[in-house]
């Protein structure tokens, strides 16, 4: 399975991976945590699963987070 997450996605990935939250993730970044919600809704989809766990899991899976 290839899959092409841009780097601010990674970036999220690797943060949620760490245990923060959408509003820490937020706030270490930058962003509003309504962007964040976007791009973690962008990662499930291209990773195709459902939950936090799962994607973190699966990137690691796929290698995306080395």
């Amino acid at each position: 399975m290839v899959v092409a997450l841009t780097s601010r996605e990674v970036d999220i990935l690797r943060l949620m991976g760490e245990g923060l939250s959408n509003k820490q993730i937020a706030f270490q970044l930058s962003i509003t945590e309504g962007t964040v919600k976007t791009h973690v809704i962008n990662v499930y989809g291209k990773l195709q699963v459902n939950k936090r766990v799962q994607a973190i899991n699966k990137a690691k899976e796929l290698q995306l987070l080395n």
